[in-house]
């Protein structure tokens, strides 16, 4: 059974995972060890773990994989659901963290590399599709995508998803997403890491998001220019969506390491979903991590101070 931990570990190429397995397998919730009717020792934490992280990488149903771990479907189900559990409740509040000012400085300092200062990250939403929902409530999820739940995330050039949220219904779109009080809430109650950056002669002490045409024009929000005329305009919008392709990269790693999110939702209830997205997100930025995030480096390398910049065009509104 170690071996099979260790391939489910394996499938997400992260060796910080082991260690993060080890402690849930250990943890009270997993340590449940019930005997049978012939007195035979029920499934150890290990086991239950290894279900689970097949489950999430893979997306297969609940007996998909009872022959060879030789549990039930409700054992899968529920291992499943307690794994993702314990990981948002233990791992959640490190890396699902809001930007710190030592965070901050650092996503400042890579977007001054790559030419966009006071840039924290791109805004974008993906939808969920949900198989299994209750039929009275079918109209609130019919949306361009039919049956599915948002997900609004904001992710730096390293993959790091800084900011999730989960759980609205698909008939919203990222006009309305955005008024949900959950991305700007530091920022309205004065609670923001400080910030400062000069462009084009003019001080700016608020951080701004790369977003999409759809999204309103508010001052932290910075779009493309939908038919740029001249040079300049047309390098501004050019720049600026290979810059927002970091949230798309990173909805398509999310989806390629987790499969569960990547299909149909299988699951009822709308917290359950939420624990799962949640779980997800927190094990990719782990993943995020193990890998390294020297991205200054990286772009040093890659004589990113070469190319103009990008500030030429940017105005606050």
């Amino acid at each position: 059974m170690h071996y099979s931990l260790t391939i489910s570990v394996g499938v997400f190429g992260c060796a910080r995972l082991s260690l993060i397995v080890c402690t849930i397998a250990l943890g009270p919730m997993m340590l449940i060890l019930k005997k049978d009717v012939v007195g035979m020792i029920g499934f150890s934490g290990c086991h239950k773990c290894t279900a689970a992280l097949r489950m999430l990488a893979y997306g297969t149903t609940v007996d998909s994989w009872d022959e060879y771990l030789q549990m039930s479907e409700s054992t899968h189900g529920d291992a499943m659901v307690r794994f993702a559990t314990i990981v948002v409740k233990v791992f959640g509040p490190q890396y699902l963290r809001e930007p710190t000012v030592a965070d901050t400085e650092r996503l400042l300092a890579i977007s001054e590399a790559r030419g966009c200062l006071g840039l924290l990250g791109s805004l974008d939403c993906m939808h969920w599709k949900r198989k299994n929902f209750p039929k009275a409530l079918q109209g609130q999820y019919q949306g361009h995508v039919k049956n599915s739940i948002i997900l609004e995330a904001v992710a730096s050039q390293d993959l790091w998803i800084w900011h999730a949220f989960f759980g609205i219904s698909g008939s919203h779109n990222d006009i309305n997403v955005p008024q949900q009080p959950s991305l700007f809430a530091r920022l309205t109650e004065g609670k923001a890491p400080p910030c400062q950056y000069n462009i084009n002669g003019h001080e700016y002490n608020m951080c701004y998001y790369l977003v999409d045409g759809i999204y309103p024009p508010w001052t932290t929000f910075v779009s493309t220019i939908s038919n740029p005329v001249g040079q300049k305009k047309s390098h501004f919008a050019q720049r600026q969506e290979a810059t927002r392709k970091d949230i798309h990269r990173t909805f398509g790693v999310l989806q390629g390491r987790f499969a569960v999110v990547r299909g149909p939702a299988k699951q009822h209830d709308p917290k359950t979903l939420w624990e799962v997205m949640t779980c997800c997100v927190i094990m990719h930025n782990m993943i995020v991590e193990d890998e390294g995030d020297d991205v200054v480096a990286a772009l040093k390398f890659e004589n990113m101070e070469s190319y103009p910049t990008c500030e030429a065009e940017y105005n606050h509104i």
